[in-house]
């Protein structure tokens, strides 16, 4: 669906006007006042999200610092002798 042309504009304004009559001004009030509150609610749920982001990837940095530590401190040789070392008293 694309953008609402000037025709279906005047025909939602009818349908206002025929539904709510002379309550047309305080309906559109409150239809403004609760976007207003949804917009608001919607910035605030993004934020939250945006401040848990960065913790979330803080922990998954450590956790791939410390896996790389491991592989640089990695010794096959060390691995290689405590396999046989096994494998002799197995």
């Amino acid at each position: 669906m694309g953008p609402l042309g000037w025709e279906e504009l005047l025909v939602i304004i009818i349908i206002a006007i025929v539904v709510y009559g002379g309550d047309l001004p305080n309906a559109a009030r409150k239809a403004a006042d609760n976007y207003k509150k949804f917009k608001d609610y919607v910035n605030k749920a993004k934020d939250e999200v945006i401040k848990q982001i960065p913790a979330e990837i803080t922990e998954t940095r450590d956790e791939i610092k410390n896996e790389i530590d491991l592989v640089k401190n990695y010794e096959p040789e060390e691995a290689d002798q405590k396999k046989d070392q096994d494998n002799k008293s197995g």
